[in-house]
């Protein structure tokens, strides 16, 4: 009796949500085995016509909302943005490593797996006998943020907002003054330099790789690379084999058993995660012994000094939030993300030029004409190259890069679209659907880059389904760089080179990447020299 009543007080007490329609799911999966053949976005695009424009699904245990069309989005992101600024903190991107200085053979029950996990710290001071496979069970929770330092998948909080406000300052200190032209110019010298020295067609990623990798180095840590240099080379294998595995996600985030014996995908990744931030804590120690606060070189020099004045303060709050493994964080969101899309863009951008030669004509008249006889474009030039600008807007609609976003989280009860959203809910945002809806676009389908222009032939009022940076509190770090470093990357390229594709070429215009990113296939270009 008293067990009956118990469970009648609960379904009458508990709180009962008006929740978004979306498809039915099978026990402990969910919707799971409906993304063995395509990306998230791919179905919240397909479910949107049953559904409408708030879906939601299920991904193992874990419920989440999908956003299909400009009007939610925006009252999520930006009318509510207080609401929706979290970020989701599942395994593979919130615990962290237990380092221990002895292996043995000796076995572990699950159960005490479980205790150590809860109790990391004290244990990891005095254990130090666990087998190699628990080894490397722990190793993967280091993974993608260290623990939530990580400004993009770190949760919302005081912390993370100090911390973005002091990422955003160094950032800013970087873009004042002549560095990012003359990072500009460093950068296309060596990438022109290389193409020129290819004869024939030839697949353009690792060149074009080289030219931004060559700027986002140079923000960072105030150098340029070769394409043959050790650094470049084990940075971008770095970075390619982390989205050639990591497809639609960790089966780990939703099946935690599997967290005691990881998949060949998290210890592979894991691997390459940790000799990308040793290779940025290398530079990071670097810069820490040559540093001069009157002469700020990159942004790795603008956050050590906000570092030391806070050390210097004696603020503890600071002090705790700007930790060497902060900044190393800080410095892998500036290359893992503003590498990946700014190469993925103008990939796709001089694919896109070369398909269509009759744009790739007026892009070359524009900046021909700006440019005169300079070789390289400088930030002062921008407004007087809307024609390329509206190019890149085209291709970033077209083709976009980050499809379907980075998870939100709701930190409370709220609701979009007229639905109920729990507190803890992951959202996501199909920029997809946003860049490709016919009631936006009209023909979505068409690259043409004057929709992007008024009357005049000038970049018209930004298109409010144009979403490639996001909203809110959670808009991308680095849009105001990425915009300026595209539009003067692709108008130096042009300025030397008009781009074909070879006699008789079929090209696969398919993305690959799984839901992470849309990355175009391998394929060939004739580069012609202008200059």
């Amino acid at each position: 009796i008293g067990s009956i009543a118990g469970v009648t007080v609960y379904l009458i007490t508990k709180k009962r949500y008006n929740l978004p329609p979306g498809p039915r799911g099978l026990p402990l999966l969910g919707n799971l085995l409906e993304f063995r053949n395509a990306s998230i976005y791919e179905k919240l695009t397909e479910w949107r016509a049953k559904y409408g424009p708030v879906v939601k699904f299920n991904i193992g245990h874990i419920t989440i909302v999908g956003l299909n069309r400009i009007d939610v989005v925006m009252e999520a992101m930006v009318k509510r943005q207080a609401d929706f600024a979290g970020r989701i903190q599942m395994y593979s991107s919130k615990y962290e490593k237990i380092n221990f200085t002895t292996i043995s053979s000796t076995a572990i029950a699950p159960d005490t797996i479980l205790f150590i996990l809860k109790y990391k710290q004290t244990i990891a001071n005095k254990l130090n006998v666990l087998t190699l496979a628990h080894i490397r069970c722990f190793s993967v929770a280091l993974l993608l943020s260290d623990g939530g330092r990580n400004i993009v998948l770190g949760d919302y909080s005081p912390t993370w907002k100090l911390h973005r406000k002091l990422a955003t300052k160094a950032l800013r200190h970087y873009m004042t003054g002549n560095h990012l032209d003359e990072g500009i110019a460093r950068s296309l010298t060596k990438g022109i330099a290389k193409i020129k020295e290819m004869k024939g067609p030839f697949n353009p990623h690792d060149v074009v790789s080289l030219i931004v990798f060559n700027i986002i180095n140079n923000i960072c840590f105030n150098f340029t690379c070769e394409i043959r240099d050790n650094y470049f080379k084990d940075m971008l294998h770095i970075l390619n084999t982390f989205l050639d595995d990591f497809g639609n996600g960790f089966l780990e985030d939703i099946i935690p058993p599997l967290r005691l014996f990881p998949t060949k995908k998290v210890t592979t990744i894991m691997k390459e995660i940790h000799k990308f931030f040793g290779l940025l804590a290398e530079e990071i120690d670097k810069h820490r012994q040559t540093i001069r606060k009157d002469d700020i070189r990159d942004f790795c020099d603008a956050l050590l000094v906000t570092q030391e004045e806070a050390y210097q303060e004696e603020d503890p709050d600071v002090m705790s939030q700007m930790s060497d493994r902060h900044i190393t964080q800080t410095l892998s969101n500036i290359f893992g993300a503003g590498m990946d899309t700014s190469r993925f863009t103008l990939l796709w951008t001089l694919l896109t030029l070369a398909q269509h030669p009759d744009i790739q004509d007026k892009l070359h008249t524009e900046v021909d004409h700006v440019l005169g006889g300079r070789e390289f474009p400088s930030v002062s030039d921008r407004s007087n190259l809307p024609y390329t600008e509206a190019v890149l807007h085209e291709s970033m609609r077209l083709h976009s890069v980050v499809p379907s976003g980075i998870p939100h989280k709701t930190l409370c009860d709220t609701k979009v679209g007229g639905y109920d959203i729990p507190k803890g809910t992951p959202v996501i945002i199909n920029h997809y659907a946003l860049h490709h809806d016919p009631e936006q676009w009209g023909d979505p389908h068409t690259f043409n880059p004057d929709r992007f222009l008024d009357q005049n032939g000038k970049m018209a009022a930004k298109p409010e389904s144009w979403l490639p940076f996001s909203a809110g509190r959670r808009v991308c770090l680095g849009e105001s760089v990425a915009k300026q470093e595209l539009h003067l990357l692709l108008a130096g390229i042009m300025r030397h080179f008009k781009v074909s594709l070879p006699l008789g070429a079929k090209v696969n215009t398919e993305p690959r990447g799984g839901s992470l990113a849309n990355i175009p296939q391998d394929y060939e270009l004739t580069f012609e020299s202008k200059v």
